[in-house]
């Protein structure tokens, strides 16, 4: 095959790849399948599942900084709106007569002067929001680099506790390790689906929607788990659902000690780099 057959090949792979995932997540493909469309989806999913937290900080931060310039700048038009009517009424009641020119000059000064000032305590504070805001923004991405390569070992870990429940407990050694990575990643598209409509309610500042879809990616995930676990063949003698249940309470264990220790290393991670 040519190479531009090669690369014109692989997007329709993929996209049937993605299309038979979608269709029959469940299928065993034992391991026909190219592994980097695999990997293309585990890394893919994880890349989301840490953008989506993402976003929505990035959204409240941009909207805390425009409400407070904003709150700056009312404030500002008020205290210059109670000076302005109480110049006005003190003017009126002046008696009529040459007092009226000094007290215009003196107000006058004191409106400029007061305005200037007030212009540089607001360009301040505004100047101060804009520091903390990218301040911020840039600790949010250093957050979010570290949370994706955390979700990616996550997702890896989970691929090697199906496998392992599968090999070393239920004795199915027909299972390698490529077919269930294969199986796993198949599941994960319809996960990272979810997670693309995520992503869409977190970019349009909808976090109810948001909310509930990670629930929804959640439950899919651990689907995956149940699935991984259940579906096995037993190869052992006698009935097998005890030694899934084991098995499945064991990687449910592993998989949360898992995701503790990358929180812990990734909080200990950011706190020495921010």
């Amino acid at each position: 095959m040519s190479a531009d057959a090669a690369a014109n090949a692989a997007p329709r792979g993929l996209g049937a790849w993605l299309a038979s995932s979608l269709k029959a997540p469940s299928r065993d493909m034992r391991e026909s399948d190219r592994s980097i469309f695999s990997w293309l989806a585990i890394v893919v999913t994880s890349i989301f599942s840490a953008l989506i937290p993402a976003t929505m900080a990035w959204r409240a931060i941009s909207a805390f900084a425009a409400y407070a310039t904003n709150r700056a700048g009312s404030l500002q038009a008020l205290v210059l709106g109670y000076v302005d009517q109480g110049i006005a009424s003190a003017r009126d009641a002046l008696p009529s007569g040459s007092l009226a020119m000094p007290f215009d000059f003196v107000t006058s000064y004191i409106t400029t002067m007061l305005t200037d000032k007030l212009g540089r305590v607001q360009a301040s504070f505004g100047g101060r929001v804009d520091r903390w805001e990218s301040t911020l923004r840039s600790n949010i991405t250093s957050v979010f680099v570290v949370a994706a390569f955390g979700f990616l070992i996550f997702n890896i870990v989970l691929v090697l506790c199906v496998w392992v429940v599968r090999r070393a407990l239920l004795h199915d050694t027909t299972f390698t390790l490529g077919r269930v990575f294969n199986l796993v990643a198949r599941q994960y598209v319809l996960v990272l689906l979810v997670l693309l409509a995520a992503e869409l309610f977190a970019l349009l500042d909808l976090p109810i929607p948001v909310a509930v879809l990670l629930l929804v990616a959640v439950i899919l995930t651990q689907m995956i788990v149940r699935f991984g676990v259940f579906d096995a063949s037993n190869r052992r003698k006698g009935d097998g659902y005890y030694l899934k249940v084991f098995g499945f309470i064991v990687a449910s264990i592993l998989l949360l000690a898992v995701f503790a220790l990358i929180v812990v290393f990734g909080w200990h991670i950011l706190s020495a780099s921010l």
